[in-house]
């Protein structure tokens, strides 16, 4: 029998950053490996409110490279799970990560690299939510992003 985990990869995750800006992830993985944690990406949009969100106003490149996070953020709140894609996993690059000189992909270890091949890899890090959000807010306002809302008719 398999454990339930409560998310799912494909899961689209709402985040909070201020009264009317949201944030969307959408979970790539998540680890049976590393305890309590998900790899999520995080899309170049906010929205208005979490009723906003739209997933087919979703896609493209994630802001960043993936990384990990809690799994509670999402299970036991702030975060908030609004929906679900297969379609935006499916086209979503799910990156190899480093570990010291271990090379990731999701669980599984696929090689050892040298130190010279360090810089071209990612180094696999457990973001707090905290971190996480005010990452999403400098970026957004960085890159004045203002949040979609329904039109009004």
């Amino acid at each position: 029998m398999s454990k339930k985990t409560g998310v799912k990869p494909g899961d689209i995750v709402a985040i909070q950053l201020a009264r009317e800006e949201y944030a969307v992830g959408l979970v790539l993985h998540v680890s049976a490996l590393f305890k309590n944690a998900v790899m999520m990406g995080f899309y170049d949009i906010l929205f208005a409110s979490m009723e906003d969100i739209s997933i087919e106003k979703l896609g493209g490149d994630f802001i960043d490279t993936p990384n990990y996070t809690g799994k509670q953020l999402i299970t036991r709140g702030p975060w908030k799970v609004v929906g679900h894609s297969a379609k935006l996993l499916e086209e979503s690059t799910v990156p190899e990560l480093r570990v010291a000189y271990t090379l990731y992909y999701k669980d599984q270890a696929l090689r050892q690299i040298s130190t010279d091949e360090m810089k071209d890899y990612v180094a696999l890090i457990g973001q707090g939510g905290l971190a996480v959000e005010n990452k999403l807010r400098k970026y957004f306002t960085m890159n004045s992003t203002d949040p979609v809302s329904p039109s009004v008719p």
